[in-house]
């Protein structure tokens, strides 16, 4: 054990600093980890056609919608209380086309993407909405589960149409 000051003056040197009697070594493994340099990106726009694809031509994004990331902690597939909270963004307009957000430096895995049931409360961006991609879950919002692999390109988006109260017809 060193400790300060102790530190052997015959260990080749004669300096009390140093200590040339410790060895250690590295070596290279054949797996490097993984560079934790990943990008997930998405969209969240009107799906006015409620096909669950985007149509940049003729729909539009949502801007100052709030997503979130979590990491799938318990490698459920699903959306549980137990999965670890990353980080949140809003939605904002990128080059032009609203409705963008993105997370970086992720490493590979599992994740899950949602945009959070505050946006569904009265008077929010997403009140009266339903969603045509993503899974609903009750008091969780829409949640998409997606696995980041390097060299892949990935994305979750969100496609939300007004749901229409439809009134039943009165007799004649």
């Amino acid at each position: 054990t060193l400790t300060a000051g102790g530190e052997p003056d015959d260990d080749g040197d004669n300096d009390s600093h140093t200590n040339l009697t410790v060895d250690f070594g590295l070596y290279q493994s054949d797996t490097l980890p993984a560079a934790c340099d990943l990008i997930l990106r998405g969209i969240v726009w009107y799906d006015d056609d409620e096909d669950g694809v985007y149509h940049p031509e003729r729909e539009s994004g949502m801007d100052d919608v709030a997503v979130r990331l979590y990491r799938d902690s318990d490698i459920s597939g699903d959306f549980t209380p137990g999965d670890e909270f990353l980080s949140d963004t809003i939605t904002v307009t990128v080059d032009g086309e609203p409705g963008r957000y993105a997370f970086g430096s992720l490493c590979e895995g599992d994740y899950i993407v949602q945009t959070g049931p505050a946006n569904f409360d009265p008077g929010s961006i997403l009140d009266g909405y339903s969603n045509t991609t993503g899974i609903f879950v009750s008091d969780y919002g829409v949640i998409h589960v997606i696995t980041l692999k390097a060299g892949s390109e990935s994305a979750a988006d969100f496609g939300f149409f007004h749901a229409v109260e439809e009134w039943p017809m009165k007799p004649f």
